[in-house]
C-alpha cells in the first residue's frame, strides 16, 4: 500500500504555537513594519465644507481627498469636536470646549486660551510638529471670530490654515 501526503498532520507539532504567535506569524507578511525615517501617509477620507460640516458630494457618493487635503478636514473636525463629548473618538482626540468662549469679548487673555486650546488639539495628530503664527480677526461686536495660524509637518512642510470659532456649535 503507498502512503499519500496530503500536507495535514492530525497530531499537533511539539513546538505548539500560541494564539498571539499564530497571529504574529499571520500578520507578518500583511503589516509593514515601522520605518521611523519614512513618515506615515496622511491618508484619505472625504471632503467635508467646513461652513456647513456636511459632505461635500460628487454626483452620489462623497468627494474623496487625501494627502494635506485631508490632513486640513481632519483639523477642521478635530478643532469642531469637544473632547470626551463622544465615546467613539478616543480620549486625546478634539479641542476642550471648542465654543466656550462665543459671546465674550475677544481680550489678549481669551487669545492665549485659544491658542493652547488649538495647539493641544493639533498635536494630538503625529505628523504635526508644531502649530505657530497665529492672528486673530474680528471685532468685539461680531458673533464669529477667525484664527489663522501655520501648521508645521516637518522641515519642509507648513501649512496655513483659517478657522472660525463661534460659526456653529459641534
Amino acid at each position: 500500500m503507498s502512503s499519500f501526503d496530503t500536507g495535514y498532520t492530525l497530531v499537533p507539532a511539539d513546538d505548539v504555537l500560541t494564539a498571539d504567535q499564530q497571529l504574529g506569524a499571520a500578520l507578518s507578511g500583511l503589516v509593514p513594519t515601522a520605518n521611523p525615517d519614512v513618515p506615515r501617509p496622511l491618508g484619505r477620507g472625504w471632503a467635508m465644507d467646513s461652513e456647513t460640516g456636511e459632505l461635500v458630494m460628487r454626483g452620489n457618493a462623497p468627494a474623496e481627498v487625501s494627502g494635506v487635503d485631508q490632513l486640513m478636514v481632519w483639523m477642521e473636525k478635530t478643532l469642531r469636536t469637544a473632547r470626551l463629548a463622544h465615546p467613539i473618538y478616543s480620549d486625546s482626540y478634539g479641542a476642550d470646549n471648542p465654543f466656550g468662549e462665543v459671546g465674550f469679548q475677544f481680550t489678549p487673555g481669551l487669545a492665549g486660551i485659544l491658542i493652547k486650546r488649538i495647539t493641544d488639539a493639533l498635536l494630538v495628530h503625529d505628523r504635526i510638529t508644531a502649530v505657530k503664527d497665529f492672528i486673530f480677526n474680528g471685532a468685539p461686536d461680531d458673533e464669529v471670530l477667525l484664527v489663522n495660524f501655520t501648521v508645521v509637518l516637518d522641515e519642509e512642510t507648513e501649512i496655513p490654515f483659517s478657522h472660525t470659532v463661534g460659526a456653529r456649535s459641534s
